[in-house]
């Protein structure tokens, strides 16, 4: 131990295995899903390939289903948002709201959808595909 340091502060260590299937790299070429038709590249998930400049290559093409479409499928969600005692002049307002902010969300990045906003005794039980939205 030099100037107050000890060895191990300057040591490297291995990165864990959750972290390296976390971040994994990209996939080569484009990925459609199959389900709402989304597409994959540049490590990223568009709308429509407008932005995709590589046609003139042979690019692979490969049918997948969307991370969102997944969590659908499997009934599963990261968000959820309880509203209770709404007013019954504000229920359709609020139904308004909710459809269009996820419909927001959707034009901003393709994963981000309101799963189902569903009706309850006290209020209403809205499931989204990312925390952030809810």
């Amino acid at each position: 131990m030099r100037n107050g340091r000890s060895k191990t502060a300057n040591a490297r260590y291995a990165p864990e295995r959750t972290e390296r299937r976390e971040f994994p790299k990209g996939a080569k070429g484009i990925v459609f899903c199959d389900t709402c038709g989304i597409t994959y590249y540049k490590k990223a998930w568009h709308h429509n390939l407008r932005h995709f400049k590589s046609f003139e290559k042979d690019v692979p093409v490969v049918f997948r289903t969307c991370p969102a479409c997944q969590m659908i499928k499997n009934k599963q969600y990261e968000g959820l948002v309880r509203l209770v005692n709404v007013p019954p002049k504000l229920q359709r307002e609020l139904e308004r709201l909710i459809r269009n902010y996820g419909e927001r969300a959707y034009q901003r990045d393709p994963l981000d959808r309101v799963i189902a906003a569903k009706k309850t005794k006290s209020g209403y039980e809205v499931t989204t595909t990312e925390n952030q939205l809810a």
